[in-house]
């Protein structure tokens, strides 16, 4: 049983080899490795030639700078295993990772497998224990319950992930499970969301195999997208029409609402952080965001946001501003 394993890279060259040699070290080597070159303009190219010269499991591919979702997809039109798994650029798998995967996934006909994982900065290595029952599930209603649930109620940690995750080749064709190309974030949430939707067999391997090293950890800038908030109502708005038309679960509409309230609130701190204030104002004047501020319970907010929601929550239109340029002076403050 052969695995095929995509990397999308893009301006890789400090991490990628890193990265492929810990693929092509794994105890099970009945695999593909497929890298899609996403146009790189650094040292990518050449390492990645070399590397491939020299293990005949290595497809190397090239495309014109199109974004991940797009070299992911070229990569799964490209990929011949029974399964598929997906690395990014700048992340390591450990050595037993796909022989675990693969020996779960042939004994039980699974249409996905899912891992653990951690995380690797500068300062630490943190296991991610992620909260999923640690057996078969082999109907519809138990994959809802025990997976697609999490997306609705939060601790969906990992979820969404594609790194952690081998998905049946077959499976992905039959139901036309592709990336999609259109969104610039959070293509793999809503990936696996529709992968689960359809899957019949599942089971999660509680250990941690796959490490995610956060090189950019520092940069608040990283996290920061100018139509963040319009995402946030956009995940909101398609979540609660799947739960009307398809899932039922109760209680949706005001916990989404919380989590794009929460979500938001730290967006407008990130602003605050590294934009002109003539966004912020700009941002706490939407309509949509003052409609789920005002059916909020702020009390259930951490004492930060809590606070913050509070300023929000001023009715005097000028008064709210003032207190807000308060605190973004003091935000300011503190970065010096």
């Amino acid at each position: 049983m052969e695995i095929s394993i995509i990397i999308p890279v893009f301006n890789s060259d400090k991490y990628i080899k890193k990265c492929i040699n810990s693929i092509l070290e794994q105890s099970y080597s009945c695999l593909e490795v497929i890298i899609v070159n996403d146009g790189s303009t650094d040292n990518t190219r050449t390492i990645c030639q070399e590397l491939a010269i020299n293990d005949s499991r290595i497809k190397y591919f090239e495309i014109e700078n199109s974004g991940p979702a797009v070299a992911r997809n070229y990569g799964l039109s490209k990929a011949t295993g029974d399964y598929v798994g997906f690395v990014d650029a700048d992340d390591t798998i450990d050595a037993n990772m796909y022989q675990t995967m693969i020996n779960a996934a042939e004994i039980n006909d699974l249409d996905i497998v899912m891992c653990g994982y951690r995380t690797v900065s500068n300062i630490d290595t943190v296991d991610i224990r992620i909260n999923i029952p640690c057996q078969l599930m082999e109907t519809t209603e138990s994959i809802k319950e025990n997976i697609i649930k999490r997306y609705y109620f939060g601790d969906s940690e990992g979820i969404a992930s594609l790194c952690n995750k081998i998905y049946k080749r077959k499976f992905l064709e039959q139901h036309n499970l592709r990336i999609d190309e259109t969104r610039v974030r959070a293509e793999d949430y809503w990936f696996n969301l529709n992968a689960f939707m359809n899957c019949e067999r599942f089971i999660f391997i509680n250990e941690c195999f796959y490490n995610y090293f956060n090189v950019n950890d520092s940069s608040v800038m990283k996290s920061f997208r100018i139509n963040q908030f319009e995402l946030f109502l956009e995940t909101r708005n398609k979540l609660i029409e799947s739960n009307e038309n398809v899932f039922l679960f109760d209680g949706v509409n005001a916990r989404l609402d919380k989590d794009v309230l929460y979500s938001s609130l730290e967006y407008l701190h990130i602003m605050m952080l590294t934009q002109e204030f003539s966004i912020v104002i700009d941002f706490v004047n939407k309509k949509e965001f003052m409609d789920i501020l005002d059916k909020s319970n702020i009390n259930l907010l951490p004492r930060y946001y809590c606070f913050l929601s509070r300023v929000l929550s001023v009715k005097n239109k000028k008064m709210r501003l003032v207190l807000l340029c308060l605190i973004f002076a003091s935000l300011k403050v503190r970065r010096k």
